[in-house]
């Protein structure tokens, strides 16, 4: 099976680079890389696309203007050819060489996107899932990330259904339903 990963940039090259550098060396699944640039203006950005979409498999999609996330990642989805696709920040550093496995492992037919446990470089939790707040539509907090700040042992569970995942990184099937 391969997978399209889509990474969006906005004048983000350090994160970038260090985000594209740790998808090539910790992916091991066969996998194409669609890095999408939202009309990055920052300086050494268009050469280093240049240097990137010469790889094998990987192929840059430059956007005029910054159309914010939803037209960045649609940009990227329109030249995905992979049922299954990654959405990911660029500020992300993949370290587990098993990490796409492990997330392809709970795809299902009803499951519709995957998400994981996100670790800031302090070792504590940034995202482990997400969870309505009980007094939502009162307050402008909608949801909570849950283990926010927390330490990076929490958590730990193999799988866990949750109702929200944030799109820092997400796996999804594009033909999955849910009934």
């Amino acid at each position: 099976m391969k997978v399209d990963i889509i990474v969006l940039n906005y004048n983000g090259l350090n994160f970038l680079k260090t985000c594209v550098q740790s998808i090539y060396q910790y992916t091991l699944q066969r996998y194409r890389l669609i890095v999408v640039d939202n009309g990055s203006t920052e300086t050494g950005t268009a050469e280093y696309l240049k240097q990137i979409e010469r790889k094998p498999n990987t192929i840059v999609v430059r956007k005029e203007e910054n159309t914010g996330f939803p037209g960045g990642i649609n940009a990227g989805l329109e030249v995905a050819e992979s049922e299954i696709v990654v959405l990911a920040n660029n500020d992300l550093l993949f370290i587990d060489k098993h990490w796409l496995d492990k997330m392809l492992r709970f795809l299902r037919h009803d499951v519709v996107a995957v998400s994981c446990k996100l670790i800031y470089p302090n070792n504590k939790i940034q995202f482990a899932g997400s969870t309505l707040d009980p007094h939502a539509f009162s307050s402008y907090n909608l949801f909570r990330h849950r283990g926010r700040f927390e330490r990076r042992e929490l958590y730990s569970v193999e799988s866990e259904e949750m109702p929200f995942v944030t799109f820092a990184l997400v796996v999804a099937d594009r033909k999955a339903r849910i009934s």
